[in-house]
């Protein structure tokens, strides 16, 4: 069973719209579809397609990797068919859509030829060339970007260590994300995971496993001090990375 991971996220009718494993092999998130088109019972869905047309897989979310059910590309199809609803049928449309563009283009590219023939139609084909050619290298770019910050995540995630939290920053300075250990500090403590005038994570992130609190005795000449020291869980790093990007953008 593999972690999959989004290779296409855009707006489509209005609604999130995610595409997870390949160009080849598309996927798409039970529980998404449900929303796509107003489905009140994802299982009642799940059942009503054939073994072959869903998959269990794993995904990456904030609580953590979690096996959740996907449909293929013909189980979206045939979900979709079964729908009365309307915007089912203008989905089907749109997802056949996007699968050729993907497919011919290799992504966005196809949006950017569309923009530029819509709003610069005075310029010379041999601009509008150039134009396109550059805007596929940004998009092959932030593709690069966008798998390398999954890959990056993924193996923080496999990792069965705690770090101290000024790890958690050179971390974060790996992704281009400027932060030092007394500004992370201040941001958990903002994010409400961490005590506040305190280094103790408070009770529900410890729940959630996001931090370890390991306490020690230190012997002193006038008896002993309890001491402790917190340290971020492979689940932590990972909600902190994901959430320090997620504010740069």
């Amino acid at each position: 069973m593999n972690n999959l991971m989004i290779f296409e996220e855009r707006q489509v009718l209005g609604k999130d719209f995610k595409i997870y494993g390949t160009k080849e092999n598309p996927y798409f998130l039970a529980k998404d579809v449900s929303k796509w088109i107003d489905h009140t019972d994802t299982s009642k869905m799940l059942k009503s397609i054939d073994e072959e047309e869903k998959v269990k897989n794993i995904v990456r979310t904030l609580g953590g990797n979690q096996e959740m059910w996907f449909l293929t590309e013909d189980g979206l199809y045939e979900v979709l068919m079964q729908s009365r609803k309307p915007i089912a049928k203008q989905f089907k449309k749109e997802v056949k859509r996007i699968l050729k563009q993907i497919r011919t283009t290799g992504g966005a590219v196809r949006n950017e030829e569309e923009f530029i023939k819509n709003y610069f139609p005075s310029f010379s084909d041999e601009v509008k060339q150039a134009m396109i050619l550059d805007l596929k290298q940004q998009n092959e770019k932030i593709q690069k970007e966008l798998e390398e910050k999954n890959r990056f995540l993924n193996q923080i995630s496999a990792s069965s260590n705690s770090i101290l939290v000024r790890d958690v920053a050179h971390l974060a300075t790996k992704q281009d994300i400027k932060i030092g250990e007394k500004r992370l500090w201040n941001k958990l403590r903002e994010w409400g995971l961490i005590q506040k005038g305190s280094t103790k994570p408070m009770q529900r992130a410890l729940e959630q496993g996001l931090f370890e609190k390991s306490e020690f005795v230190i012997q002193r000449s006038n008896g002993v001090e309890t001491k402790f020291t917190t340290r971020v869980t492979g689940k932590g790093q990972v909600y902190i990375i994901e959430r320090l990007l997620n504010e740069c953008n």
